[in-house]
């Protein structure tokens, strides 16, 4: 049963994005062991062939349509290596964002929208110190916003919170008080709580978070740091499930990493 969940997990994920099926939940183990045992039970009590058939079917499209529903405030934030740098694409109520800390590679851009099955973003945020490629982004998007010096910008999902000074650069995403961060060059992020933090070159000693990553073009300078707080070493995607009613958030393991080069 599970590798038939497996199966349909890509279908899920274009047609309920709100509610990404994570077989490492807890929440999704008690919905398939309590399925199994339903099913179970009705196979060897219910002795007429086609109820068997329609209690099969609809048991579990019951027990799915459940799990939705209780995901259904999630923002679902992915993030990966655009070039040296994470950029940020968030997915709230069939809404797809992309806060872009850089110019992504082109490649790495098509590769990454055609992994979250996207033709387009209804917005693209850009964060970076160089010229924004704008007429690469504007292919993929009607509303392209370029961010620079220090600013704020924020809708009703996210707030990003931007520091852009010469070499410094740093990036605070806020999505109801869960704060992921990233750090360029010593900036100074004292005043933030992080809940998530991706390394930098130069990332200041005293940075604190509760969960630590990097990816490696940014740390050629920082092996030492990162090896010191246990950072995990990220080489494809991240995704990072945030309810909104709560703010309780929870990392879902599909990071592929093939071995540390530090």
């Amino acid at each position: 049963m599970i590798s038939v969940i497996k199966a349909v997990i890509p279908l899920g994920e274009k047609y309920f994005a709100f509610a990404l099926i994570n077989l490492g939940t807890e929440e999704i183990k008690i919905v398939i062991f309590a399925t199994v045992i339903a099913v179970a039970i009705a196979y060897m009590q219910i002795y007429s062939k086609h109820l068997k058939t329609i209690f099969i079917i609809i048991v579990p499209i019951i027990s799915i349509l459940c799990y939705n529903y209780m995901n259904k405030d999630v923002v679902t934030v992915k993030i990966f290596d655009g070039s040296s740098e994470p950029s940020y694409y968030i997915n709230y109520d069939n809404t797809d964002y992309l806060i872009a800390s850089e110019n992504i590679n082109h490649t790495r851009f098509v590769q990454q929208m055609t992994s979250f099955q996207l033709d387009s973003y209804d917005e693209i945020v850009y964060c970076g110190k160089k010229e924004i490629d704008k007429d690469f982004y504007s292919r993929y998007t009607d509303k392209l916003i370029n961010m620079s010096d220090k600013t704020t910008y924020e809708n009703s999902i996210f707030d990003v919170d931007i520091d852009i000074a010469g070499k410094r650069k740093a990036i605070i995403i806020d999505i109801n008080d869960v704060k992921i961060g990233f750090n360029h060059n010593k900036t100074d992020m004292s005043d933030y709580n992080l809940d998530i933090y991706f390394f930098g070159s130069a990332t200041p000693a005293d940075v604190q978070a509760d969960n630590l990553y990097y990816f490696y073009p940014a740390i050629k300078k920082n092996v030492a740091l990162i090896t010191e707080k246990n950072a995990i070493e990220l080489y494809d995607v991240l995704t990072i499930k945030i309810k909104l009613s709560n703010g309780q958030y929870s990392i879902i393991e599909d990071v592929k990493n093939f071995g540390s080069r530090i």
